[in-house]
């Protein structure tokens, strides 16, 4: 059985703690003793803002073969690694269109770009919110995703429709990708709200 070690944190549905998770569970790991690197490839940036790391260079850099892994990746005080990204990274989704009209392989755009990346005991990717060819060459990277969402009618629905998307990814981009399950960041009935 193939090991799970990069972990795509998703869900088409904004605001349900995505970025939170992806913080947390990085920070977690690496407090019990794993090298983590965490990944921000989501264009608002908020996972390095939390991590108060610097943005240039950024994940785009290294997505256009601008900047290695090695220049661009960061190590923050909790011991857990960054490469970080800003709003500027919403440009690769026209890099990549371009790419697939010109008929170029674009799915391993990240899997190539992070080829002289250090060994790693777990990747954990912030996404965005959105679909696009962004989120194809992560779903094409990534060995599973963990979908952060709020304990309501609309939570388990959003979870349906992943489930759904995960299999059409399986035919098409990514036959290994894993679901690890749906992460309750929320439970609006009780007021709670948790990263874990």
């Amino acid at each position: 059985m193939r090991q799970i070690k990069k972990i795509a944190i998703t869900n088409e549905k904004g605001g349900v703690g995505k970025t939170m998770t992806a913080v947390n569970l990085s920070a977690c790991l690496a407090q019990r003793g794993y090298r983590v690197l965490l990944i921000d490839a989501d264009p608002q940036g908020y996972a390095t803002l939390n991590y108060d790391v610097a943005v240039s260079p950024s994940l785009l850099e290294v997505l256009r073969g601008q900047a290695t892994c090695t220049e661009t990746v960061q190590t923050t005080c909790f011991g857990v690694d960054v490469l970080p990204s800003d709003r500027t990274l919403s440009i690769i989704e026209e890099d990549l269109i371009r790419q697939e009209m010109n008929g170029a392989p674009y799915l391993n755009t990240l899997e190539k770009a992070l080829e002289d990346l250090a060994d790693y005991d777990f990747v954990i990717i912030d996404c965005p919110p959105q679909g696009g060819r962004l989120m194809d060459i992560v779903h094409y990277y990534a060995d599973a995703i963990i979908m952060p969402m709020f304990a309501e009618d609309y939570g388990i629905h959003a979870l349906t429709l992943k489930a759904e998307a995960i299999a059409d990814i399986r035919r098409t981009i990514n036959p290994n990708l894993k679901i690890l399950g749906g992460l309750i960041t929320m439970d609006e009935r009780r007021g709670l709200r948790s990263v874990f």
